[in-house]
Protein backbone atom coordinates (compact mmCIF):
# COMPACT_ATOMS: atom_id res chain seq x y z
CA UNK A 1 0.00 0.00 0.00
CA UNK A 2 1.24 3.39 -0.81
CA UNK A 3 2.89 6.33 2.03
CA UNK A 4 2.84 9.65 1.71
CA UNK A 5 4.81 11.26 -0.15
CA UNK A 6 7.03 12.88 3.35
CA UNK A 7 7.70 9.41 4.32
CA UNK A 8 9.92 8.44 1.34
CA UNK A 9 12.18 11.73 1.72
CA UNK A 10 12.36 11.00 5.23
CA UNK A 11 13.37 14.79 5.72
CA UNK A 12 16.34 16.78 3.99
CA UNK A 13 18.93 15.56 6.53
CA UNK A 14 18.64 11.80 4.27
CA UNK A 15 18.70 13.50 0.78
CA UNK A 16 21.43 15.53 1.63
CA UNK A 17 23.61 12.52 2.98
CA UNK A 18 23.10 10.54 0.03
CA UNK A 19 24.39 13.21 -1.88
CA UNK A 20 27.35 14.25 -0.13
CA UNK A 21 27.88 10.16 0.07
CA UNK A 22 28.10 10.13 -4.25
CA UNK A 23 28.47 13.37 -5.32
CA UNK A 24 32.40 13.40 -5.03
CA UNK A 25 32.48 10.07 -7.62
CA UNK A 26 29.61 11.01 -9.70
CA UNK A 27 31.78 13.52 -11.97
CA UNK A 28 34.57 10.25 -12.31
CA UNK A 29 32.47 7.56 -13.77
CA UNK A 30 32.92 5.87 -17.13
CA UNK A 31 29.98 5.27 -19.08
CA UNK A 32 29.53 3.24 -21.63
CA UNK A 33 26.97 2.74 -24.34
CA UNK A 34 25.10 6.44 -23.74
CA UNK A 35 23.34 8.01 -26.02
CA UNK A 36 23.92 12.17 -26.47
CA UNK A 37 22.14 14.96 -25.03
CA UNK A 38 18.88 16.16 -25.40
CA UNK A 39 17.99 18.54 -27.68
CA UNK A 40 16.66 21.99 -26.39
CA UNK A 41 12.88 21.72 -27.30
CA UNK A 42 12.39 17.93 -25.48
CA UNK A 43 10.59 18.28 -22.41
CA UNK A 44 11.75 14.97 -20.45
CA UNK A 45 13.89 12.60 -21.08
CA UNK A 46 13.60 8.46 -20.12
CA UNK A 47 16.55 6.96 -18.29
CA UNK A 48 17.77 3.36 -19.04
CA UNK A 49 19.91 1.88 -16.53
CA UNK A 50 21.73 -1.39 -18.16
CA UNK A 51 25.10 -3.83 -17.44
CA UNK A 52 25.81 -2.67 -21.45
CA UNK A 53 29.46 -4.10 -20.65
CA UNK A 54 30.91 -6.89 -18.21
CA UNK A 55 29.75 -10.18 -17.21
CA UNK A 56 26.31 -9.68 -17.92
CA UNK A 57 26.21 -7.49 -21.14
CA UNK A 58 24.39 -9.97 -23.79
CA UNK A 59 21.40 -9.63 -21.42
CA UNK A 60 21.64 -5.90 -21.11
CA UNK A 61 22.49 -5.54 -24.63
CA UNK A 62 19.41 -7.50 -25.70
CA UNK A 63 17.10 -5.54 -23.44
CA UNK A 64 18.21 -2.33 -25.15
CA UNK A 65 17.53 -3.48 -28.57
CA UNK A 66 14.06 -4.47 -27.59
CA UNK A 67 14.18 -0.59 -26.13
CA UNK A 68 15.25 0.56 -29.46
CA UNK A 69 12.43 -1.25 -31.49
CA UNK A 70 10.14 0.57 -29.09
CA UNK A 71 11.68 4.09 -29.66
CA UNK A 72 11.38 3.33 -33.73
CA UNK A 73 8.06 2.10 -33.36
CA UNK A 74 6.94 5.11 -31.23
CA UNK A 75 8.08 7.44 -33.61
CA UNK A 76 6.09 6.10 -36.48
CA UNK A 77 3.10 6.52 -34.04
CA UNK A 78 4.02 10.02 -33.84
CA UNK A 79 4.94 9.41 -30.15
CA UNK A 80 8.70 10.59 -30.05
CA UNK A 81 10.69 9.94 -27.07
CA UNK A 82 13.96 10.00 -25.91
CA UNK A 83 16.15 7.63 -24.20
CA UNK A 84 19.48 8.29 -22.43
CA UNK A 85 21.58 5.19 -21.57
CA UNK A 86 24.38 4.24 -18.57
CA UNK A 87 25.61 1.29 -18.10
CA UNK A 88 26.06 -0.49 -14.86
CA UNK A 89 28.09 -3.34 -15.75
CA UNK A 90 27.47 -5.68 -12.71
CA UNK A 91 28.55 -3.26 -9.86
CA UNK A 92 26.51 -1.89 -7.34
CA UNK A 93 28.21 1.50 -7.16
CA UNK A 94 28.33 2.08 -11.02
CA UNK A 95 24.77 1.52 -11.02
CA UNK A 96 24.10 3.85 -7.85
CA UNK A 97 26.64 6.74 -9.03
CA UNK A 98 24.78 6.21 -12.87
CA UNK A 99 21.45 6.92 -11.27
CA UNK A 100 23.04 10.03 -9.33
CA UNK A 101 24.40 11.17 -12.92
CA UNK A 102 21.10 11.07 -14.14
CA UNK A 103 19.31 12.82 -11.66
CA UNK A 104 21.78 15.39 -11.57
CA UNK A 105 21.78 16.64 -15.34
CA UNK A 106 17.93 16.16 -15.84
CA UNK A 107 16.53 16.60 -12.42
CA UNK A 108 18.38 20.09 -10.54
CA UNK A 109 15.93 21.83 -11.82
CA UNK A 110 13.06 21.37 -9.08
CA UNK A 111 10.55 23.65 -11.20
CA UNK A 112 11.55 21.60 -14.24
CA UNK A 113 12.57 17.97 -13.44
CA UNK A 114 12.83 16.64 -16.80
CA UNK A 115 13.21 12.81 -16.36
CA UNK A 116 10.92 11.09 -14.41
CA UNK A 117 11.24 7.40 -15.04
CA UNK A 118 14.03 4.95 -15.53
CA UNK A 119 13.97 1.59 -17.28
CA UNK A 120 16.12 -0.95 -15.28
CA UNK A 121 18.84 -2.10 -13.81
CA UNK A 122 18.16 -6.07 -14.96
CA UNK A 123 20.36 -7.07 -12.09
CA UNK A 124 18.46 -7.51 -8.61
CA UNK A 125 21.69 -6.25 -6.13
CA UNK A 126 21.65 -2.93 -7.92
CA UNK A 127 17.53 -2.88 -8.50
CA UNK A 128 18.14 -2.85 -4.40
CA UNK A 129 19.88 -0.02 -3.77
CA UNK A 130 19.09 1.96 -6.86
CA UNK A 131 15.46 1.10 -6.00
CA UNK A 132 15.72 2.93 -2.62
CA UNK A 133 17.76 5.95 -4.46
CA UNK A 134 14.79 6.21 -6.83
CA UNK A 135 11.97 6.51 -3.61
CA UNK A 136 14.30 9.52 -2.36
CA UNK A 137 14.51 11.20 -5.12
CA UNK A 138 10.90 11.12 -6.64
CA UNK A 139 11.81 9.15 -9.67
CA UNK A 140 9.89 6.08 -11.04
CA UNK A 141 12.09 2.94 -11.80
CA UNK A 142 10.64 0.27 -13.90
CA UNK A 143 13.26 -2.45 -12.95
CA UNK A 144 14.40 -5.29 -15.17
CA UNK A 145 15.19 -7.39 -12.09
CA UNK A 146 13.30 -8.68 -9.42
CA UNK A 147 13.59 -8.75 -5.36
CA UNK A 148 11.92 -9.26 -2.56
CA UNK A 149 13.43 -6.72 -0.63
CA UNK A 150 12.13 -3.91 -3.35
CA UNK A 151 8.45 -4.36 -1.67
CA UNK A 152 9.00 -1.89 1.57
CA UNK A 153 9.50 0.55 -1.83
CA UNK A 154 5.91 1.08 -3.19
CA UNK A 155 5.62 4.57 -4.72
CA UNK A 156 7.62 4.83 -7.24
CA UNK A 157 8.96 1.62 -7.61
CA UNK A 158 7.81 -1.22 -10.24
CA UNK A 159 8.89 -4.67 -10.68
CA UNK A 160 8.67 -5.91 -14.14
CA UNK A 161 9.54 -8.87 -14.49
CA UNK A 162 7.55 -11.63 -12.48
CA UNK A 163 8.69 -12.10 -8.58
CA UNK A 164 10.22 -15.15 -7.06
CA UNK A 165 7.10 -15.69 -5.61
CA UNK A 166 5.15 -15.45 -8.67
CA UNK A 167 7.63 -18.18 -10.39
CA UNK A 168 7.37 -20.68 -7.55
CA UNK A 169 3.79 -20.88 -8.03
CA UNK A 170 4.12 -21.62 -11.61
CA UNK A 171 6.81 -24.21 -11.01
CA UNK A 172 4.48 -25.88 -8.27
CA UNK A 173 1.82 -26.09 -10.39
CA UNK A 174 3.97 -27.74 -12.88
CA UNK A 175 5.38 -30.33 -9.61
CA UNK A 176 1.52 -31.19 -8.81
CA UNK A 177 1.15 -32.44 -12.45
CA UNK A 178 3.50 -35.35 -11.34
CA UNK A 179 2.40 -38.81 -10.15
CA UNK A 180 3.97 -39.22 -6.29
CA UNK A 181 4.01 -42.76 -6.95
CA UNK A 182 3.34 -45.66 -4.21
CA UNK A 183 4.05 -43.73 -0.99
CA UNK A 184 2.18 -41.00 -1.80
CA UNK A 185 4.28 -38.20 -1.35
CA UNK A 186 5.22 -36.06 -4.22
CA UNK A 187 8.80 -35.65 -3.54
CA UNK A 188 10.41 -32.10 -5.29
CA UNK A 189 14.33 -31.45 -5.91
CA UNK A 190 15.42 -27.58 -6.36
CA UNK A 191 18.88 -27.49 -7.60
CA UNK A 192 20.60 -24.47 -7.61
CA UNK A 193 23.85 -22.27 -7.56
CA UNK A 194 23.86 -20.59 -4.05
CA UNK A 195 24.23 -17.49 -5.29
CA UNK A 196 21.80 -14.92 -4.19
CA UNK A 197 19.57 -15.86 -7.30
CA UNK A 198 20.11 -19.45 -6.85
CA UNK A 199 18.92 -18.71 -3.41
CA UNK A 200 16.44 -16.78 -3.42
CA UNK A 201 13.72 -18.99 -6.11
CA UNK A 202 15.04 -21.93 -4.13
CA UNK A 203 13.73 -19.90 -0.65
CA UNK A 204 10.73 -18.99 -2.88
CA UNK A 205 9.77 -22.45 -3.93
CA UNK A 206 10.01 -24.41 -0.33
CA UNK A 207 7.64 -20.94 1.09
CA UNK A 208 5.13 -21.58 -1.39
CA UNK A 209 5.01 -24.96 -1.30
CA UNK A 210 3.95 -24.73 2.50
CA UNK A 211 1.13 -22.46 1.21
CA UNK A 212 -0.35 -24.53 -1.48
CA UNK A 213 0.02 -28.11 -0.65
CA UNK A 214 -0.36 -27.58 2.77
CA UNK A 215 -3.64 -26.01 2.07
CA UNK A 216 -4.74 -28.56 -0.39
CA UNK A 217 -3.58 -31.11 2.06
CA UNK A 218 -0.80 -32.50 -0.69
CA UNK A 219 1.52 -34.88 1.08
CA UNK A 220 5.04 -33.05 -0.14
CA UNK A 221 8.59 -32.89 0.47
CA UNK A 222 10.67 -29.94 -0.89
CA UNK A 223 14.65 -31.27 -0.84
CA UNK A 224 16.92 -28.40 -1.51
CA UNK A 225 20.69 -29.54 -3.19
CA UNK A 226 22.66 -26.53 -3.76
CA UNK A 227 25.45 -27.35 -6.21
CA UNK A 228 28.05 -24.34 -7.08
CA UNK A 229 28.99 -23.77 -10.65
CA UNK A 230 32.41 -23.95 -9.86
CA UNK A 231 32.39 -27.30 -8.47
CA UNK A 232 30.60 -28.48 -11.36
CA UNK A 233 33.05 -27.15 -14.07
CA UNK A 234 35.70 -28.89 -11.67
CA UNK A 235 34.54 -32.16 -12.10
CA UNK A 236 33.66 -31.65 -15.70
CA UNK A 237 37.00 -30.91 -16.09
CA UNK A 238 38.30 -34.18 -13.77
CA UNK A 239 35.89 -36.35 -16.63
CA UNK A 240 37.46 -34.73 -19.73
CA UNK A 241 41.17 -35.74 -18.02
CA UNK A 242 40.94 -39.12 -16.52
CA UNK A 243 37.71 -40.25 -19.25
CA UNK A 244 39.85 -42.25 -21.88
CA UNK A 245 41.39 -44.60 -18.80
CA UNK A 246 38.84 -44.71 -16.21
CA UNK A 247 36.93 -47.88 -15.59
CA UNK A 248 33.11 -48.19 -15.30
CA UNK A 249 33.52 -47.90 -11.04
CA UNK A 250 36.24 -44.97 -11.47
CA UNK A 251 34.16 -43.19 -14.16
CA UNK A 252 30.78 -43.30 -11.60
CA UNK A 253 32.60 -41.96 -9.14
CA UNK A 254 33.99 -39.17 -10.97
CA UNK A 255 30.61 -38.48 -11.92
CA UNK A 256 29.41 -38.29 -9.03
CA UNK A 257 32.02 -36.14 -6.82
CA UNK A 258 32.81 -39.11 -4.71
CA UNK A 259 30.44 -40.71 -2.01
CA UNK A 260 31.99 -38.59 0.40
CA UNK A 261 31.08 -35.48 -1.49
CA UNK A 262 29.13 -32.77 0.54
CA UNK A 263 27.02 -32.55 -2.38
CA UNK A 264 25.50 -36.24 -2.31
CA UNK A 265 21.96 -36.65 -2.01
CA UNK A 266 20.10 -39.09 -0.42
CA UNK A 267 17.13 -38.46 -2.57
CA UNK A 268 16.13 -41.52 -4.73
CA UNK A 269 13.87 -40.63 -7.39
CA UNK A 270 12.00 -37.27 -7.15
CA UNK A 271 8.92 -37.16 -8.90
CA UNK A 272 10.09 -33.48 -9.66
CA UNK A 273 13.35 -31.66 -10.17
CA UNK A 274 13.61 -28.30 -10.86
CA UNK A 275 16.73 -26.55 -11.66
CA UNK A 276 17.69 -23.18 -10.64
CA UNK A 277 20.39 -22.55 -13.87
CA UNK A 278 21.88 -19.65 -14.70
CA UNK A 279 22.50 -20.95 -17.85
CA UNK A 280 21.86 -24.09 -19.98
CA UNK A 281 25.73 -25.43 -19.24
CA UNK A 282 25.12 -25.41 -15.64
CA UNK A 283 21.40 -27.50 -16.18
CA UNK A 284 23.53 -29.85 -18.92
CA UNK A 285 26.17 -30.59 -16.04
CA UNK A 286 23.30 -31.20 -12.90
CA UNK A 287 21.72 -33.44 -15.25
CA UNK A 288 24.92 -35.13 -15.66
CA UNK A 289 26.17 -35.35 -11.83
CA UNK A 290 22.64 -36.21 -10.58
CA UNK A 291 21.75 -38.90 -13.36
CA UNK A 292 25.05 -40.90 -13.16
CA UNK A 293 24.88 -41.34 -9.49
CA UNK A 294 20.78 -41.61 -9.26
CA UNK A 295 19.86 -43.26 -12.80
CA UNK A 296 16.21 -43.67 -11.89
CA UNK A 297 15.30 -40.11 -12.17
CA UNK A 298 15.23 -40.52 -15.71
CA UNK A 299 11.39 -40.99 -15.05
CA UNK A 300 10.98 -38.06 -13.10
CA UNK A 301 9.89 -34.53 -14.68
CA UNK A 302 12.61 -32.47 -15.29
CA UNK A 303 12.89 -28.53 -15.61
CA UNK A 304 14.97 -26.04 -15.87
CA UNK A 305 14.84 -22.32 -15.10
CA UNK A 306 13.89 -19.91 -18.53
CA UNK A 307 17.44 -19.08 -18.86
CA UNK A 308 17.93 -22.56 -20.43
CA UNK A 309 16.38 -21.48 -23.23
CA UNK A 310 19.16 -19.30 -24.45
CA UNK A 311 21.48 -21.71 -24.74
CA UNK A 312 22.46 -24.16 -27.27
CA UNK A 313 24.16 -27.22 -25.88
CA UNK A 314 20.46 -28.25 -24.30
CA UNK A 315 19.61 -29.48 -27.22
CA UNK A 316 21.53 -32.74 -26.65
CA UNK A 317 19.05 -33.57 -23.87
CA UNK A 318 16.37 -33.83 -25.57
CA UNK A 319 15.58 -37.13 -25.07
CA UNK A 320 15.28 -36.31 -21.25
CA UNK A 321 12.00 -33.81 -22.38
CA UNK A 322 13.26 -30.53 -20.73
CA UNK A 323 10.64 -28.32 -19.92
CA UNK A 324 10.80 -24.67 -19.01
CA UNK A 325 8.19 -22.41 -17.69
CA UNK A 326 8.27 -18.59 -18.68
CA UNK A 327 6.27 -15.79 -17.85
CA UNK A 328 3.80 -15.27 -20.20
CA UNK A 329 4.67 -14.81 -23.67
CA UNK A 330 2.74 -13.61 -26.68
CA UNK A 331 4.07 -14.43 -30.69
CA UNK A 332 3.63 -11.73 -32.59
CA UNK A 333 5.67 -11.66 -36.10
CA UNK A 334 5.61 -8.00 -36.57
CA UNK A 335 8.33 -7.99 -33.84
CA UNK A 336 10.47 -10.52 -35.44
CA UNK A 337 10.74 -9.26 -38.62
CA UNK A 338 11.28 -5.69 -36.95
CA UNK A 339 14.15 -7.40 -35.12
CA UNK A 340 15.90 -8.85 -37.74
CA UNK A 341 15.39 -5.66 -39.93
CA UNK A 342 17.00 -3.29 -37.26
CA UNK A 343 19.62 -5.77 -36.13
CA UNK A 344 20.72 -7.61 -39.59
CA UNK A 345 20.68 -11.19 -37.01
CA UNK A 346 18.32 -13.82 -36.83
CA UNK A 347 15.98 -13.32 -33.60
CA UNK A 348 16.63 -15.76 -30.88
CA UNK A 349 14.08 -18.16 -30.21
CA UNK A 350 14.04 -16.88 -26.69
CA UNK A 351 15.13 -13.21 -26.61
CA UNK A 352 14.99 -11.03 -23.63
CA UNK A 353 14.77 -7.85 -25.88
CA UNK A 354 10.83 -8.33 -25.14
CA UNK A 355 11.33 -7.26 -21.51
CA UNK A 356 12.86 -3.75 -22.85
CA UNK A 357 10.27 -3.56 -25.49
CA UNK A 358 7.14 -3.99 -23.23
CA UNK A 359 8.98 -1.40 -20.61
CA UNK A 360 9.12 1.13 -22.76
CA UNK A 361 5.57 0.95 -24.61
CA UNK A 362 4.04 0.68 -21.02
CA UNK A 363 6.07 3.84 -20.40
CA UNK A 364 5.07 5.63 -23.26
CA UNK A 365 1.41 4.64 -22.64
CA UNK A 366 1.17 5.79 -19.28
CA UNK A 367 2.89 9.32 -19.90
CA UNK A 368 0.59 9.61 -23.24
CA UNK A 369 -2.41 9.01 -20.60
CA UNK A 370 -0.99 11.14 -17.31
CA UNK A 371 1.54 13.48 -18.42
CA UNK A 372 5.24 13.51 -17.84
CA UNK A 373 5.12 14.51 -13.62
CA UNK A 374 6.51 11.91 -12.15
CA UNK A 375 3.86 11.37 -9.40
CA UNK A 376 1.20 11.07 -11.99
CA UNK A 377 3.02 8.67 -13.59
CA UNK A 378 3.24 6.76 -10.48
CA UNK A 379 -0.50 6.87 -10.30
CA UNK A 380 -0.91 5.67 -14.10
CA UNK A 381 1.64 2.88 -13.51
CA UNK A 382 -0.37 1.58 -10.67
CA UNK A 383 -3.88 1.63 -13.19
CA UNK A 384 -2.52 -0.12 -16.42
CA UNK A 385 -3.30 -2.82 -18.34
CA UNK A 386 -1.38 -3.29 -21.30
CA UNK A 387 -1.15 -6.42 -23.61
CA UNK A 388 2.59 -7.00 -24.86
CA UNK A 389 5.22 -9.27 -25.74
CA UNK A 390 5.65 -10.66 -22.29
CA UNK A 391 1.70 -11.05 -21.74
CA UNK A 392 -0.48 -8.93 -19.31
CA UNK A 393 1.24 -6.03 -18.02
CA UNK A 394 -0.46 -5.43 -14.45
CA UNK A 395 1.13 -4.12 -11.35
CA UNK A 396 -0.54 -5.11 -7.72
CA UNK A 397 -0.25 -3.30 -4.80
CA UNK A 398 3.26 -3.33 -3.84
CA UNK A 399 4.43 -3.08 -7.83
CA UNK A 400 5.33 -6.36 -8.51
CA UNK A 401 4.26 -7.21 -11.74
CA UNK A 402 1.29 -10.13 -11.75
CA UNK A 403 1.80 -13.08 -14.37
CA UNK A 404 0.43 -15.44 -16.49
CA UNK A 405 3.05 -18.30 -18.04
CA UNK A 406 3.60 -20.09 -20.87
CA UNK A 407 5.01 -23.71 -20.83
CA UNK A 408 8.28 -24.91 -23.62
CA UNK A 409 9.19 -28.58 -23.89
CA UNK A 410 12.51 -29.20 -25.91
CA UNK A 411 10.93 -31.17 -29.24
CA UNK A 412 13.21 -34.58 -29.61
CA UNK A 413 12.88 -34.55 -33.17
CA UNK A 414 12.95 -30.92 -34.30
CA UNK A 415 15.95 -29.84 -30.60
CA UNK A 416 13.43 -26.68 -30.99
CA UNK A 417 11.71 -25.25 -27.92
CA UNK A 418 7.64 -25.79 -28.83
CA UNK A 419 4.63 -24.31 -26.13
CA UNK A 420 2.53 -26.73 -24.78
CA UNK A 421 -0.58 -25.73 -23.08
CA UNK A 422 -1.59 -27.44 -19.48
CA UNK A 423 -3.32 -30.80 -20.79
CA UNK A 424 -0.61 -31.25 -23.41
CA UNK A 425 1.72 -30.90 -20.30
CA UNK A 426 -0.78 -33.17 -18.32
CA UNK A 427 -0.62 -36.44 -20.85
CA UNK A 428 3.81 -35.87 -21.19
CA UNK A 429 4.31 -35.76 -17.26
CA UNK A 430 2.42 -39.24 -18.01
CA UNK A 431 4.48 -40.31 -20.59
CA UNK A 432 7.90 -39.09 -18.72
CA UNK A 433 7.59 -41.36 -15.48
CA UNK A 434 6.26 -44.31 -17.11
CA UNK A 435 9.88 -44.16 -19.07
CA UNK A 436 12.98 -46.35 -18.16
CA UNK A 437 16.00 -45.39 -16.53
CA UNK A 438 18.70 -44.15 -18.54
CA UNK A 439 21.67 -46.38 -18.70
CA UNK A 440 25.06 -45.64 -17.87
CA UNK A 441 26.26 -46.38 -21.54
CA UNK A 442 23.98 -43.72 -22.45
CA UNK A 443 25.38 -41.13 -20.28
CA UNK A 444 28.44 -42.40 -21.75
CA UNK A 445 27.44 -41.21 -25.01
CA UNK A 446 26.22 -38.15 -23.78
CA UNK A 447 29.79 -37.13 -22.41
CA UNK A 448 31.76 -38.07 -25.33
CA UNK A 449 29.85 -36.45 -27.34
CA UNK A 450 28.86 -33.05 -25.65
CA UNK A 451 31.53 -32.35 -23.72
CA UNK A 452 34.71 -33.74 -24.45
CA UNK A 453 35.55 -33.48 -28.00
Amino acid sequence: MSHEHKKYFGGWILTLIIVLLFAGVVAGICIAGTSGGPDEDESFVIGVLLPLTGDNSSCGQELKRGIEIAVERLADEGRPVHVVYRDTGSDVSAGMRALLELNEEYNSDEDNRRMPVVIGPANASIAEKTGTMAELLGINMISLATTEAMNQYTRYNFKFVPSEKTLAKGVLMMAEQADPGDDEILQILVVYNPDSSGVSLADAVKSEAAELFEKREIAYEVIEYPLSYSMLKTAVEIQKYFYQSATEDEYLELLTLGEESEYSTDVVSPDFIYVVAPDSEYYLYVYLMIISSTPEVQSSVWAGSEQILSGTDIEYFAETDTLTLVPQRATNSWYKTQYETMFETAMPSYTESVYGYDALMVVAEVIQAYGTDAAAISEGLKRVRYIGMTGLVDFNEDGSRTSGYSLYHMDENTHEWTALNWSEYADLVTEIQAKKPVSLDTLKNYLEKNLLS
